[in-house]
């Protein structure tokens, strides 16, 4: 089966801000986490934004911001990479300082059933039979969602590209299109 293989696509952050206090070194420990339910490995959503800074000391910390994962509201995210290599990234509530969202970005980092961000369509069917994507008016991406897990999978997409046919932007759509690869896994 023909499988497209596309590159994982970050976006172009509007603030480019590399912490260098940090040597760079190969981190392997993250290899071991698990993306799970309001978690990935030691950092969990509703966090303080500075024990989460603190747990990913060993990183290399650029700050961005939440839009540029399809996030509104102007609070600041945080992309941790090990040798410029992003693994995660960390959108944080606009007031409270709290971790509000935890995005994989490394396929390293992956699920109890083997899911991780680069899994197809066609293997995420798998799991999710019924899996539905929904096209969001504001960036042209595609999303489909566990509610159980409260994870949302993302699709960089555009017109030629799309997974599901839409009729009408509001509503969701069978996949038509299962060798899409994810970009990203959203754990909120």
């Amino acid at each position: 089966i023909p499988v497209e293989i596309t590159p994982i696509i970050l976006p172009d952050t509007s603030i480019k801000e590399i912490l260098t206090d940090t040597p760079s070194k190969i981190i392997e420990e993250y290899s071991s986490w698990l993306i799970q339910k309001k978690s990935i490995g030691p950092v969990s959503i509703g966090m303080d934004i500075k024990t989460a800074h603190s747990i990913l000391s060993n990183f290399e910390r650029q700050t961005a911001l939440a839009e540029d994962f399809g996030f509104s509201g102007g609070s600041p995210a945080y992309i941790y990479s090990n040798i410029n290599e992003p693994i995660l990234a960390i959108v944080q509530t606009l007031y409270d300082r709290k971790v509000f969202a935890i995005i994989a970005l490394s396929d390293q980092l992956k699920a109890e059933n083997g899911i991780h961000p680069k899994t197809i369509v066609e293997d995420l069917l798998k799991f999710y039979p019924n899996m539905k994507f929904y096209l969001d008016p504001m960036n042209g991406w595609e999303s489909s969602e566990d509610t159980q897990n409260h994870w949302d999978f993302i699709f960089i997409t555009d017109s030629k590209t799309r997974i599901g046919i839409y009729t009408n932007p509001e509503q969701s759509a069978f996949p038509k299109r299962t060798t899409a690869q994810c970009n990203w896994i959203i754990v909120r």
